[in-house]
């Protein structure tokens, strides 16, 4: 795919000219300048976003020979219908030569859930109860947070299961608002998208603050405000001139710790169910869930087997085994409700015991071929979390821990020689031992 996230900016000279900063991601979610556009008109409109974006698929195309053919276009903005409608202007104005094979509109999530300026703060005043406010924020965020890969109607379903939710509880005017911008503005949802795309302008509005910074917040005339910012694009076109984009997910050192690491903490034991409906896949507990089930299989009078609890890992291989019994039990009603042939299972649910169950399990799964990226050979509904500092998770970041420990599991992929497991090799405890002399005599 092709990520192009674009946006407005203004307050930055004395004109009031905005500026449109356009920008993309790279494999490992890192932000990289595309191109600016200055508007010689104080007030910005579809027409100009069009002529940016027209403008850069030009450029591309000129100096680089580069065109949208052969790749998934993956729009992100701020709720702007001028940013959608000036891209679309400018798609169709493309040949069909250098038409991309799909494109997707995506809403930033964080301008839904901002504090200040998002969507839920704005109509915050449709809350009859405010105490209320930070949990419908909490289910909004459990709703982005469902994976790619599950059943088409999954997403629809739990939307719908939020919405009467918060009907029964007489919030009928936020329901009705919701609905009407889930409509329009779905996809902030992950479940619409592939794994690995952004769901923030995180990465954009900081090169805007960056910009702002350069100018000292000042509103500088034209003249002067033109030379300041030639020289900013001037810096950080040098600085993306030594930039090396990956082209594919980076697995270095933390991640193999990671697996690592969870491979040794899951080893005696994790639940691990077989799935029924995806051939070659496996659901994984998560770490609540086996440690809801281990509690449920002490508390079962039938269960005859003590459990031989070791750092807080029980050993005893036959109470594991019962407690291998829940989950694919639990397994099963997992599979029926999110990958079932039809919606009837997860109707049945209500939205919190939906969500809880969703992330009972991850699901791990091998990947087609032509979607395979060095050592990752599988996906993972793993949703991490994606911020500018430290994204995890596959839905993320397209790598994960499960993933690669299912591999090394499979013995689809191994540790590479110049990672070295130190599973074995933890550091002693304890006073240092005493220095010896600091000179010694030849």
């Amino acid at each position: 795919f092709f990520f192009l996230a674009m946006d407005a900016t203004y307050k930055i000279n004395i004109n009031k000219y905005p500026v449109i900063p356009i920008g993309t991601v790279d494999w490992d979610q890192h932000y990289h300048d595309v191109g600016f556009c200055i508007i010689s008109e104080a007030k910005e409109n579809h027409e100009h976003f069009q002529f940016a974006c027209k403008t850069l698929f030009r450029g591309m195309k000129e100096v680089h020979s580069f065109t949208l053919k052969g790749f998934h276009l993956v729009n992100m903005n701020d709720n702007a219908d001028m940013i959608r409608n000036g891209n679309e202007e400018a798609l169709q104005s493309l040949p069909d030569t250098e038409q991309p094979d799909g494109r997707t509109e995506l809403t930033c999530y964080t301008h839904l859930v901002a504090p200040k300026n998002g969507a839920l703060h704005k109509n915050r005043g449709k809350i009859k109860v405010k105490e209320w406010e930070p949990l419908m924020k909490e289910d909004l965020r459990k709703l982005h947070e469902v994976p790619a890969g599950l059943a088409t109607y999954v997403i629809t379903i739990l939307f719908a299961l939020l919405l009467t939710k918060w009907r029964n509880n007489g919030e009928t005017d936020w329901a009705s608002w919701l609905s009407n911008f889930w409509r329009v503005r779905i996809h902030w949802s992950r479940a619409y998208n592939q794994p690995g795309l952004p769901h923030h302008n995180q990465g954009l509005e900081r090169a805007n603050r960056d910009l702002k910074q350069i100018l000292q917040h000042k509103l500088f005339h034209f003249d002067i405000f033109l030379n300041k910012f030639i020289s900013y694009i001037r810096g950080r076109s040098l600085d993306e001139a030594t930039k090396t984009w990956p082209n594919m997910p980076r697995i270095g050192a933390p991640e193999w710790t990671q697996a690592q690491f969870y491979l040794k903490k899951t080893a005696d034991s994790l639940m691990c169910v077989p799935s029924v409906r995806r051939a070659g896949a496996f659901l994984y507990t998560s770490g609540s869930a086996n440690e809801e089930l281990i509690s449920e299989t002490m508390q079962d009078t039938s269960v005859k087997h003590a459990p031989n609890i070791v750092d807080g890992v029980p050993t005893n291989s036959a109470f594991l085994a019962a407690v291998q019994r829940r989950a694919t039990a639990l397994a099963s009603t997992w599979e029926d409700a999110f990958l079932g042939d039809d919606d009837s299972a997860l109707k049945q649910l209500k939205f919190t015991a939906a969500m809880k169950l969703l992330n009972s399990f991850y699901l791990v799964e091998p990947l087609p071929q032509e979607k395979q990226l060095g050592v990752i050979k599988f996906s993972c509904t793993c949703h991490g979390k994606l911020g500018i500092a430290h994204p995890y998770g596959f839905q993320c970041t397209r790598k994960c821990k499960h993933v690669l420990a299912h591999g090394i599991r499979t013995s689809t992929i191994s540790f590479p020689p110049e990672f070295r497991p130190t599973l074995n090799n933890r550091k002693r405890g304890g006073r240092a031992p005493k220095a010896g002399p600091a000179l010694a005599e030849e």
